[in-house]
């Protein structure tokens, strides 16, 4: 009996040790001490996130940050080019962040279009620092209405010089998903195009018969209940042509306290916070178009949205903030949120958008501070069958749509 007391005692006393540890900060540099190479950055980003997951095991309060050099970092393959470890919770005072030199410095490319780039089940305290998330090519297409013919509902647009075809774009090879196939019509200015507001909604275009007809010239053909007449297509107009696809940039499934900072998005910019996932920060963020292609910038800067935080049938969410940010010119919402329950939008700017600069559907205790929309709107659906609110310049205000 003595010895199995004391043998308590001696675990209880080692476990006391363990949570009075002195947290560390940990900087590994992952080129010098995993080998991460430019030209593929994947299997040694692999081997750091296995050794993250191992040292926190046993040192729990650490914060490690795995430090990717100034330079293009190539993620080749076809899983998620940072694939989180499953059920990943360091300690209440412990960390991982996944930092870069630098927005402008330290690009991620990601060459799979199907997967997310960053995928997390139920993760914790992360967050991912100076860094662009990119793709070394365009994944999106515009052109010039060249011609009309309201009785086979059919647009043919000349895509502009430089930018791909719709069948470079579509999510996956030789098929044509429906999904997130529309145009919307554009400002003729090539140096920042907007998208114009009225009588111009999102046109359905079916891509199972959208096809070439010579050279850069493209047949699309409207559906559903839209009208090349009644939307008024003519001669001359610019339409910015969305095809949403691919995977996510990120992806959280449960989790919390998971940050983004000082980090830029182009090419690709829709990320998921879903099932229950909490506690969600981005600090002067941006989602941009490219500078130029062929001397036009492009009307959009990503096929989809920026940040989806919750999910229409998923449960609620809460603590968001999102702050000193600017996203401009997404092919879906710049900033939605769905089901969430306390959130604070401030100091941020949302332009330009596809969509909605900013969607708010059933949320409660929405605090909005200092944050501009510009050529764009606000979107407070109560129910996907149910009204919408379009409202435009709304500042400084607490937002509980759902009361």
């Amino acid at each position: 009996m003595r010895v199995a007391y004391l043998f308590a005692i001696v675990i209880f006393l080692s476990c006391s040790r363990d949570e009075s540890k002195e947290s560390k900060h940990i900087i590994w540099n992952v080129e010098t001490k995993f080998g991460v190479s430019k030209e593929n950055a994947k299997p040694g980003t692999d081997m750091a996130l296995a050794a993250v997951a191992e040292h926190f095991k046993n040192n729990t309060g650490d914060q490690i940050v795995l430090k990717y050099n100034s330079g293009t970092y190539l993620f080749l393959g076809s899983n998620p080019a940072i694939d989180l470890p499953g059920d990943f919770d360091p300690g209440p005072n412990g960390r991982l962040i996944i930092e870069g030199e630098g927005m402008r410095n330290t690009i991620f490319i990601t060459s799979d279009g199907s997967t997310p780039d960053i995928d997390g089940q139920n993760v914790h305290r992360l967050t991912f620092r100076d860094i662009n998330f990119a793709r070394n090519y365009l994944t999106v297409t515009q052109g010039t209405v060249v011609s009309v013919n309201p009785e086979a509902e059919e647009l043919i647009l000349e895509l502009h010089s430089g930018f791909p075809t719709p069948e470079e774009i579509w999510s996956v090879p030789g098929k044509r998903l429906s999904q997130g196939k529309y145009l919307r019509k554009y400002t003729d200015d090539k140096s920042d195009p907007k998208v114009i507001l009225e009588n111009n909604p999102q046109v359905h275009y079916n891509p199972e018969k959208t096809y070439q007809l010579d050279g850069t010239m493209w047949v699309f053909k409207i559906d559903g209940k839209w009208s090349v007449a009644r939307d008024e297509y003519k001669l001359g107009d610019i339409i910015g042509v969305k095809c949403k696809h691919g995977g996510n940039t990120y992806q959280f499934n449960g989790g919390s306290d998971i940050v983004f900072e000082d980090c830029l998005w182009t090419h690709r910019s829709r990320g998921v916070f879903q099932n229950g996932c909490t506690n969600i920060r981005f600090s002067r963020c941006r989602i941009e178009r490219i500078t130029t292609n062929n001397g036009r910038v492009p009307c959009l800067a990503t096929p989809g949205g920026g940040p989806q935080i919750g999910q229409p049938n998923h449960p609620r969410i809460g603590d968001v903030v999102i702050e000193d940010c600017n996203f401009n010119s997404c092919g879906d919402d710049n900033i939605a949120l769905f089901n969430v329950d306390g959130a604070i939008i401030r100091n941020t700017y949302a332009s330009n958008s596809f969509a909605a600069n900013i969607k708010l559907y059933r949320c409660t205790d929405i605090v909005i501070e200092n944050t501009e929309v510009e050529n764009g709107y606000y979107i407070i659906r109560e129910d996907y069958d149910g009204d919408e609110y379009f409202l435009y310049g709304l500042q400084n205000t607490i937002v509980n749509p759902t009361q």
